[in-house]
C-alpha cells in the first residue's frame, strides 16, 4: 500500500484529531436522537 499519499500521517495530531470529530458527532447525534425520543 502507498502510505507516503495519507495526509494524517504527515500531521502531528492526525489521528487524535480525526478520533474527536467523530467522537464530537456521535455524541452530537445523541443528543438528538434523545431529543427526538428515539434513542
Amino acid at each position: 500500500m502507498n502510505f507516503e499519499n495519507m495526509p494524517e500521517l504527515h500531521w502531528k495530531f492526525g489521528y487524535f484529531l480525526i478520533l474527536g470529530i467523530m467522537a464530537t458527532i456521535a455524541v452530537i447525534m445523541i443528543i438528538i436522537f434523545k431529543k427526538k425520543k428515539r434513542f
